[in-house]
């Protein structure tokens, strides 16, 4: 992956090299695309977002329920459109809503419906997949991609101190080295290893968890909220959707099972990657069991999500996070 000078080209250069591996699947509806398929329709999309997107830094607002193909899609066409990716929780009261988008002024709003009181340029998802079925297969050029130091890849929205969202722009070269940072650290073998994607799109760690994957050509497995929130029922999608890295919160893991050992045996999840949250000395012994890793992360929004990593080992303090 080196001389990768954008966020999707991470992507691009593994669906070059393994075109016919699993990118990404959804357990829960029975849906996978491989890296090629999935390469294929990120474009065609990115065809259409194009022709709202002129310039620098422009900002594409999507705000959809996070169960299909379609969105991860969406993230990869807002950047092969050369515009900077802002996912809106569907679940957000209207009032956050509009102030979101009264700040971000998006070039383009991607939702299911129109708010009210929003007069900016809107596709639903339906007339946007129509389009770009007709539309070509390739990405349209983005000649103001100049500097991956300074382009914006995302825009996230966090509640900061005041209660209020607060806009926080992320730089492509910054996620480019998390990215390449994963290549060294784990060890996943491509058609083999998957991910976990369990964050919202809206929130930081979803970049973590979709490439870490993609960084080495494996797989990403999209949860659903509703299978997160499942506690043991949650093991025979984990166990039949051969995850590898469990990125989750702390809480997560304490609603799963007492015996990881024997109920994900490795290795199944034999890397634990929270975040979010502190994690509990409780959960150390069992989940460090037969060889598997726990990798604590903590960083900010503002720095490209993870800025430290630390092996939680028994008996040993927990330190960042």
């Amino acid at each position: 992956q080196q001389g990768v000078r954008w966020l999707h080209e991470i992507f691009e250069r593994s669906a070059v090299q393994f075109p016919e591996l699993t990118a990404l699947s959804i357990p829960e509806a029975a849906a996978s695309l491989t890296y090629a398929e999935l390469d294929r329709l990120a474009n065609q999309l990115a065809s259409v977002i194009g022709d709202s997107v002129s310039q620098a830094d422009q900002i594409v607002a999507v705000r959809l329920p996070q169960n299909s193909v379609t969105i991860v899609a969406l993230h990869l066409a807002i950047l092969k459109a050369g515009a900077t990716q802002c996912f809106i929780d569907p679940d957000a009261p209207d009032d956050v809503l509009l102030r979101v988008l009264s700040d971000a002024q998006p070039a383009l709003l991607i939702s299911d419906a129109l708010p009210a009181g929003y007069a900016g340029a809107f596709l639903s998802p339906e007339v946007l997949l129509r389009q770009a079925q007709s539309g070509s297969s390739r990405a349209p050029s983005a000649p103001w991609l100049d500097q991956p130091q300074a382009r914006l890849a995302s825009l996230f929205y966090t509640s900061g101190t005041t209660g209020h969202p607060k806009g926080v722009e992320c730089p492509h070269a910054g996620y480019i080295n998390l990215a390449q940072s994963y290549a060294t650290f784990y060890d996943f073998v491509p058609g083999s290893d998957a991910s976990s994607l369990t964050s919202s799109l809206g929130y930081d760690g979803s970049i973590s968890e979709m490439y870490s994957a993609w960084v080495a050509g494996c797989e990403v497995v999209m949860l659903s909220k509703s299978a997160l929130r499942s506690g043991p029922d949650l093991l025979p999608v984990l166990r039949d959707a051969q995850i590898t890295a469990l990125f989750c919160p702390p809480v997560l893991l304490s609603t799963l099972t007492a015996h990881p050992e024997r109920d994900l045996p490795y290795p199944l999840c034999r890397y634990i990657v929270p975040a979010g949250e502190a994690f509990p000395a409780s959960l150390i012994e069992p989940w460090s069991r037969a060889r598997r890793q726990i990798v604590n992360t903590y960083g900010p929004t503002e720095v490209s999500t993870d800025t430290s990593r630390q092996l939680l080992r028994p008996n040993e303090p927990v330190t960042i996070g």
